[in-house]
């Protein structure tokens, strides 16, 4: 199959608080785009080895503000994915991604209590590291965070709150404000949802924001492929529910 137009997407970000869809959306999409006949590469948050996870590079991944400050981490970040970028170029892979622009290593610079103007302005740059893939942002943004995230839990078990709730509490961010529990959780993450607010207010890409507390993921899809018809992205047709 020839590659559409060079002004096409190549490119793919979903993106949310935990719990939010993105890795189901991920490997949705990753499997249909792959069906039209492109190749595809489709991380979520869980892939191991990364390709674009700064993080992960780190002696200790999930104490990064005990390791590098928030402007070196944001170095490698911008660095790790310009090598990225620079090897899709080289080649006809689309790329669905789960996260790694907001969720990821931009919470960690949250959490290492990164300024916001700084934060904007890291976004912002490695936005235009991404800009030769043209890249589509879906932001998938539920209201109620604290309902989204007791749902998440309850989903996932109490092996993995208390993963969560063992690092990301102990983070500069948590410990100073003295959050504890699920609640402090609950309030940091109310503060990020509000960041990445702003974030995709401002960003300049192709995007497309779902509120999804209703859960109507038949009518979320079918904007998100409607976004993607606009971008010239090829799609299989959605598999029957």
């Amino acid at each position: 199959m020839t590659w559409p137009p060079p002004a096409s997407c190549r490119l793919l970000i979903f993106e949310g608080i935990m719990g939010s869809g993105k890795s189901t959306a991920t490997r949705r999409y990753g499997e249909r785009i792959a069906a039209s006949g492109l190749q595809v590469a489709a991380y979520t948050e869980a892939a191991d080895p990364h390709p674009v996870r700064a993080s992960d590079d780190l002696a200790d991944p999930f104490r990064p503000w005990s390791l590098v400050s928030a402007s070196e981490l944001s170095l490698r970040i911008r660095e790790k994915w310009a090598r990225y970028v620079q090897g899709r170029l080289a080649d006809e892979v689309f790329t669905v991604m789960d996260g790694q622009l907001f969720h990821g290593d931009l919470s960690n610079l949250f959490m290492m209590e990164m300024a916001p103007a700084d934060i904007a302005v890291h976004a912002a740059d490695l936005m235009r590291v991404l800009a030769p893939l043209d890249p589509t942002l879906v932001y998938l943004r539920q209201h109620d965070v604290g309902r989204a995230m007791r749902t998440v839990f309850q989903a996932r078990g109490p092996r993995w709150e208390a993963y969560q709730l063992g690092w990301k509490l102990h983070s500069p961010y948590a410990t100073r404000r003295l959050f504890a529990g699920l609640g402090g959780l609950t309030s940091m993450y109310q503060d990020y949802r509000s960041l990445t607010d702003t974030l995709f207010e401002a960003l300049d890409c192709r995007k497309l924001a779902i509120e999804t507390d209703g859960g109507n993921w038949p009518a979320y899809y079918t904007q998100v492929d409607e976004v993607l018809r606009q971008a010239r992205v090829p799609l299989s047709p959605p598999p029957t529910p």
